[in-house]
């Protein structure tokens, strides 16, 4: 059986953040992680979330281009259905 996963050492590892913006993802991710899904999933997750924080300077996940972007990942890594925003 293959090493567990550490989503937050993965996150960690993208790069220095600020407590707010380590927060952001956090939220962020919390929602998403809910929704389950393959370490491959959570990691482009992780990934596209973490870099709208440290490039784009997003405070928030209000929006529904990024739940959708989430979404398109999720059917990309799964076929599942719609995610939290659906």
């Amino acid at each position: 059986m293959g090493e567990q996963f550490d989503l937050s050492a993965y996150i960690d590892s993208l790069g220095p953040m600020t407590a707010e913006q380590r927060a952001v993802v956090d939220d962020a991710m919390t929602l998403v992680a809910r929704q389950g899904g393959s370490t491959a999933f959570l990691r482009d997750a992780a990934l596209y979330l973490t870099t709208l924080v440290l490039v784009g300077d997003v405070a928030t996940f209000d929006d529904e281009d990024t739940w959708h972007l989430i979404d398109t990942l999720r059917h990309k890594h799964h076929g599942d259905g719609p995610g939290p925003t659906s």
